[in-house]
């Protein structure tokens, strides 16, 4: 154990697996790290939302976090749904001078439903906010600990500022409606504010996302990443979750296991890596298997998921960034933009150029 990369959730439980402290801890497992836990309290919830919480006392959480911190010294500290005033006090003094703090203060649930008082609010700005490495939270969580309406990009960026000047190294705010149809997403890092969008606005709103998303950050920044960097291969670990991973069934368990393993090294490699074979070859599998799999789970050869994969990644760096269509497609593992063109006609149609005319020419 003491080899692996040890990382710390310290949120609320959720008996449904999907969100809090057992959505951490599959996550952090999942990316290679050893995942400690400390539980801040009980949820009974469904698929109708959380019926009731149940806060465990100042004294209880705060000694499962400093015994673990004493014992363990993890490399990175992931806060989640901590909802009591005190304890938020308290916590500070006790997770202060922790490098790696990832913040996603738990002020409202997935679907909207406010799980934490405005003592509780006030608390996470005074103490716990000045603490955090990268502070990651939805914009109507901002909203609320701001005071301030987010509607446009620019309320996005004077937001994250504010946020900073509170103390937080750098911030990510989510779920911003800013283009219809689609989520806007923002990181504020030292000069620069880079934003992503997504058309999935369905995925990137599922319950629990938020949480494994953050607790993937934290462990890539864990492992040495900086926050850019462990943004960008948390994101790729979850688009595999949110966009490509599916549910297995009793039919066909096993070929869902290995298309969801397919679709993790593509997120990891499809820069510089095209060639199917590649992957059959890391999943230790024959090209021919790896094609049953695709087609049995999707319907499609496993060529076409990773064209179509490589080209959404493309859209959204066109959409989202001033790159040129030529630094585009070497960014995306293309030698030539011939190449480049000619994949994404098969897979999207018409041209990249397009792309940047329908967004309106947005940066």
């Amino acid at each position: 154990m003491n080899r692996l990369l040890t990382i710390m959730s310290i949120n609320g439980s959720d008996g449904t697996g999907r969100a809090g402290v057992q959505a951490d801890i599959r996550t952090i497992t999942n990316m290679g790290g050893y995942a400690l836990s400390a539980i801040t309290g009980v949820t009974v919830q469904d698929d109708r939302g959380i019926q009731h919480i149940t806060t465990l006392s100042e004294d209880m959480v705060c000694s499962q976090v400093e015994g673990l911190l004493y014992s363990h010294k993890p490399a990175a500290v992931k806060i989640g749904m901590v909802r009591d005033a005190a304890t938020i006090r308290r916590l500070r003094d006790v997770i202060v001078g922790q490098g790696n703090v990832v913040l996603v203060p738990g002020i409202l649930t997935s679907r909207g439903e406010r799980i934490a008082d405005e003592a509780a609010v006030y608390a996470i700005n005074r103490w716990l906010v000045a603490e955090a490495r990268l502070l990651m939270l939805r914009c109507s969580e901002a909203e609320l600990m701001l005071g301030m309406e987010i509607r446009s990009d620019r309320d996005m960026i004077e937001a994250a500022r504010r946020l900073r000047a509170m103390g937080a190294g750098s911030v990510m705010l989510r779920e911003g409606h800013i283009i219809e149809g689609k989520l806007t997403a923002l990181l504020s890092h030292g000069e620069t504010e880079q934003f992503f969008t997504s058309g999935n606005t369905g995925g990137w709103q599922q319950h629990g996302i938020g949480a494994a998303l953050s607790a993937a950050v934290a462990t890539r920044l864990g492992a040495g990443d900086d926050v850019p960097a462990a943004v960008k291969r948390a994101h790729d670990y979850m688009h595999t979750q949110v966009v490509y991973g599916v549910a297995s069934n009793s039919n066909t368990p096993r070929a869902v296991d290995i298309y969801n393993a397919f679709m993790d090294l593509v997120a990891q490699h499809y820069r510089e890596q095209h060639r199917v074979d590649y992957y059959a070859a890391e999943l230790a599998i024959s090209t021919r298997y790896l094609s049953f799999v695709t087609n049995s789970v999707m319907a499609k050869s496993p060529k076409r998921i990773i064209d179509e994969y490589i080209i959404g990644e493309a859209k959204v760096l066109i959409a989202t960034t001033t790159m040129t269509l030529q630094e585009v497609a070497y960014s995306v593992g293309y030698k030539t933009v011939g190449a480049f063109y000619r994949v994404y006609g098969a897979v999207a149609g018409g041209l990249p150029s397009d792309v940047r005319r329908q967004e309106g020419g947005r940066e």
